[in-house]
């Protein structure tokens, strides 16, 4: 054990990571550690992170869109960890037995084009858009290893890595710059049959928001945001659940569609 590592974060990470390894859900970290603070709970995340392996291609923001937060009885948004292994191209196919659970949340993701480097003065959602290369329509696959983790509130949460599951990526396109997402509509689907529908503007009234949000969020801890990273800005519409042998996809309109199939076995 790193002797600088609080014996308590060590032993949440290590039955987090566990719990997600065997799928065997955890009821809270109660047993492990009193998480007293965002960052220990962010400490909590990169220790898992690091258990994981296979290194990292971005990030996720969550609780951007309010419908999320009040039903996950959050305050705020938080960042997870987009693991490089768990990113793939639509039409995907996935185990469904590799999941505790498959919540589906469609979402606007940016890869960036340039850095965004910590700085003193907070960015603002131009700020962020000149670093963008693509805008890539997704869908995110929300995971947890908690039996009910609508209740266990945001630092559980973070520790989880923000209840990151996987993302399927869309068609990306380059010139984005046009076009309204704030305005622009969203349709999720389970099984061909409409379930959910939203807009850009629920993902903090814009996803670049989210994304400023996020620059300015790593900022406050003196980490960067990096040209390549893939970063996913919250649900525009209600989440739904998948089971295994469910199909869902994602309507994004003119920008296209994603979708993602889970084996029953």
């Amino acid at each position: 054990m790193d002797p600088g590592l609080d014996p308590g974060i060590a032993k949440a990470a290590a039955a987090l990571a566990a719990a997600r390894r065997r799928l065997r859900r955890l009821p809270n970290l109660d047993d492990h550690i009193e998480l007293d603070s965002l960052l220990d709970a962010y400490a909590i995340q990169h220790r898992v992170v690091q258990s994981w392996g296979g290194g990292t291609s971005g990030w996720k923001v969550g609780c951007t869109n309010p419908v999320a937060r009040k039903q996950l009885g959050v305050d705020e948004p938080f960042r997870g960890q987009v693991l490089a292994q768990a990113v793939h191209e639509s039409p995907a196919r996935l185990a469904g037995n590799d999941f505790c659970m498959r919540v589906i949340e469609p979402e606007f993701a940016f890869r960036l084009a340039r850095d965004l480097p910590a700085r003193d003065a907070p960015y603002d959602s131009a700020g962020v858009a000149a670093a963008v290369g693509e805008l890539i329509p997704v869908i995110e696959i929300v995971d947890s290893a908690y039996q009910d983790w609508l209740s266990v509130g945001a630092p559980s949460l973070i520790a989880d890595n923000g209840c990151f599951g996987g993302l399927v990526l869309g068609r990306a396109v380059s010139d984005w710059q046009g076009l309204d997402l704030g305005s622009h509509t969203v349709r999720g689907f389970l099984n061909g049959d409409q379930v959910v529908e939203g807009t850009g503007a629920n993902v903090m009234g814009h996803p670049l928001n989210s994304l400023a949000w996020l620059a300015n969020d790593l900022a406050s801890v003196g980490l960067s945001l990096a040209a390549g990273e893939i970063v996913s800005t919250g649900v525009c519409s209600g989440f739904f659940t998948a089971e295994p042998g469910d199909s869902a996809s994602a309507d994004f309109g003119e920008l296209g569609e994603v979708s993602v199939a889970f084996s029953a076995d």
